[in-house]
């Protein structure tokens, strides 16, 4: 951190909203919003994530 090394293990919570849609029975798509809280030893920020899940 600030160019020094930070010693000890990372450490987070991530709390937040998800939400899924299914276009079929073999495809959906999932919507996921983190919030991060509680950090220690690594950058705070918020996370947000799309994922298309396909079976084959």
């Amino acid at each position: 951190m600030d160019g020094e090394e930070v010693s000890g293990r990372e450490q987070v919570l991530g709390i937040g909203p998800g939400a899924m849609y299914s276009f079929s029975q073999n495809d959906h798509l999932f919507f996921n919003a983190y919030f991060e809280t509680s950090v220690k030893n690594r950058p705070e920020g918020d996370r947000f994530q799309v994922r298309w899940v396909h079976h084959f």
